[in-house]
């Protein structure tokens, strides 16, 4: 395995903290991988429109926001360990709602909520542990290193999903998956908890989410937004109604892991030898490209093409992303209450860009929703730029 032989250039085995987020990392990709990609399609096959799905994860965002401030009192009492264990078994409640949405309809409505609360406790947890532990001149190829060992465990992953849902059904993969990702809080034994030393609180949030020193990177926000959205939910629905198979997209998505690992590999050492701002300006123009390509391309070829070098610079994106991320949280003295306010701000934007999204695919046919919504993140993925700024 080339992480391994490389494992000087990427750090592995000298913090036992990283290491320990890399194993639970690579769990919990062994169990999401097998469905997440799945779920869109999974609802398009029980008749739900586009705009019903999009309308699933719109919930999602108004529910992360909404628990957010409601944990605000609360969160001062946890530590980052135990936010990511509390998060944990949400995500695994919410793959076993998944399996009942087909026979209990208010279940479509409330399942959003458990994946909110997953990621409303898990995310903010996990990024305050790895922006602290992480070593200060490595950050870029740890973040790397996590991405490149997600995607070696994800390259098989989605194919054996594919093949288990015509096999056996999304209920059992749904099942399946919970069950992996429960074992994946393991490893937090492994390591010590960090608190948040400054107290949390309305005022303190709202004064992070308006520091100037995050501007440019707030501004980005809407292009990863955008371009997240499509990625994960849009454009493995246009392949699958391409390919018309379930496990021929499990094959495309596998093939688009292996060549982000690629791509993280080569990018990780720029980012970390301060060529930032030109990393992110290769990264977004790319992006947009890649998206207007989306736009042209019909035949099966064009669209593995197009999708594997889609994932390249996706991944690729991913590490410079969360590598600027944590050394804009280092200059911080109390960088608790950044994490709190940029998980947060995420899903602010969501809320303000899915609305916009749902109307479109209310309006249009699906063979002018695709075309358009894969042009909007052309356009927006081009804001990347403005995070290396």
């Amino acid at each position: 395995m080339a992480i391994i032989a490389h494992s000087h250039y990427f750090h592995l085995f000298k913090n036992r903290e990283i290491d320990s987020l890399y194993f639970m990392n690579a769990l919990s990709m062994l169990g999401t991988s097998m469905i997440s990609v799945f779920v869109p399609i999974y609802f398009y096959e029980m008749g739900i429109p586009l705009w019903g799905i999009l309308f699933f994860f719109l919930l999602r965002a108004v529910y992360v926001s909404a628990f957010t401030y409601a944990l605000l009192p609360f969160i001062n009492r946890l530590s980052d360990k135990m936010m990511m264990a509390l998060g944990t078994p949400f995500l695994v409640i919410y793959f076993f709602s998944l399996t009942f949405v087909t026979g209990i309809d208010w279940l479509f409505f409330v399942s959003p909520a458990f994946l909110a609360l997953y990621g409303a406790l898990f995310f903010s947890g996990y990024h305050i542990d790895f922006s602290r532990s992480a070593d200060k001149d490595n950050k870029t190829k740890q973040v790397g290193a996590n991405i490149i060992i997600m995607d070696v465990v994800r390259l098989i992953v989605p194919v054996v999903g594919g093949v288990l849902i015509v096999g056996a059904g999304f209920s059992f993969v749904l099942i399946l998956s919970g069950c992996i990702v429960m074992v994946s809080i393991l490893p937090l034994l492994f390591f010590p908890k960090r608190t948040i030393a400054q107290p949390i609180s309305f005022k303190s949030v709202h004064e992070a989410l308006s520091d100037s020193s995050f501007k440019n990177f707030r501004r980005a926000t809407f292009g990863y937004v955008v371009d997240h959205m499509n990625a994960t939910i849009i454009w493995p629905l246009f392949i699958f109604l391409a390919v018309g198979s379930i496990k021929t997209l499990g094959l495309y998505v596998s093939l688009g892991f292996l060549a982000g690992a690629i791509a993280v590999y080569i990018m990780a050492k720029w980012s970390d030898d301060g060529k930032s701002a030109k990393v992110f300006t290769i990264l977004g123009v790319g992006q947009s490209l890649l998206w207007f390509v989306r736009v042209m391309v019909e035949n099966i070829g064009a669209i593995a093409g197009v999708h594997i070098g889609g994932y390249a610079f996706r991944d690729a994106t991913a590490t410079s992303w969360t590598s600027r991320y944590y050394t804009l949280l280092g200059q911080k003295e109390h960088s608790g209450v950044y994490v709190i306010a940029q998980e947060l701000y995420y899903n602010l934007v969501r809320i303000a860009v899915f609305p916009f999204f749902i109307v479109i695919a209310l309006v249009f046919p699906m063979s002018v929703f695709f075309p358009v919504l894969f042009a909007l993140a052309g356009v927006f993925s081009l804001l990347f730029i403005l995070a290396g700024r």
